[in-house]
């Protein structure tokens, strides 16, 4: 395939992409930051990331500064990358009109953003307790007795109240509230949604320090939970742990109240939208 027909489809794409983004960020420049979370850090890796995907591209495509880099691939590479840029734009399309107006580009909520409440779960490791430690492994605890357990001090008290507040001023629709057999993970969902059903498979293995097996096991047993898609316009609430979480995403969820929230997809799979502080939800 000649080189300047793959050029001039990735102008198309980019193009593309162009016009699929500018209305949405129109929309969004225009909404006041709410809660910001942008950091030096990120800012550098979108600079990356722009470099890579636009200048660098731009830069081989319009002069001849990058031919060192020419070679020929053989046609099927070619048609490969072609159909992988086009999955890529139609998923490019797909992720903006999904937020609609909700999309950011940058990690920050602004005024009029709200969740998505189409096949959205919320994630949220139980609230803080008085202290941080394993007491899984503690061989005289008892998921039937709370004092043998870690309990939520009067912080952790106060914000899955708030949280359960939030959700009732933005009117955000809860079916299901799933939490561990712990009393901390029960008793947040009580105090926050008024309700809970305890499942098993939220439940920590009983060890400090776990193998691949078990790390694999406590993601088996998590997964379904969070893949399964909840009734038409409402919102599944898990409220687990931090160990558990970890194994399912890859993502250990600190500090103690933070809550992510997650889209399945319906064929076994979730993508992660966002992460949220306790204090957090008041401000959507």
């Amino acid at each position: 395939m000649d080189t300047s027909i793959l050029k001039i489809l990735f102008i198309i794409g980019l193009t593309a992409c162009f016009v699929i983004r500018t209305p949405y960020h129109r929309e969004n420049k225009n909404n006041e930051i709410a809660v910001d979370r942008k950091t030096v850090q990120e800012k550098i890796l979108l600079f990356l990331v722009f470099a890579g995907m636009l200048i660098l591209p731009l830069i081989y495509v319009l002069s001849p500064w990058l031919s060192i880099a020419d070679y020929e691939p053989s046609l099927w590479v070619n048609c490969l990358g072609v159909a992988i840029f086009a999955i890529a734009v139609w998923l490019f399309w797909r992720s903006h009109r999904d937020l609609g107006n909700n999309w950011s580009p940058t990690l920050e909520v602004r005024k009029g953003h709200t969740l998505i409440t189409q096949g959205i779960y919320q994630y949220i490791r139980h609230p803080q307790t008085d202290k941080d430690y394993a007491d899984q492994a503690d061989p005289k605890m008892k998921l039937d007795d709370c004092e043998t357990q870690r309990k939520l001090n009067d912080v952790g008290i106060k914000q899955a109240k708030d949280i359960g507040a939030a959700f009732t001023a933005k009117k955000i629709p809860v079916d299901e509230v799933i939490t561990s057999e712990y009393c901390r993970a029960w008793k947040t969902a009580d105090l926050a949604f008024g309700k809970h059903k305890k499942n098993a498979k939220l439940n920590f293995l009983p060890f400090e320090e776990y193998t691949e097996e078990q790390v694999q096991q406590m993601k088996t047993n998590v997964t379904p939970l969070l893949t399964t898609v909840p009734p038409s316009g409402k919102n599944t609430v898990i409220v687990g742990h931090d160990d558990i979480f970890e194994a399912a995403t890859g993502i250990y969820p600190d500090p103690q109240g933070m809550a992510y929230v997650l889209t399945p997809d319906g064929k076994g799979g979730f993508v992660i939208q966002a992460n949220m502080l306790p204090e957090d939800w008041s401000k959507l």
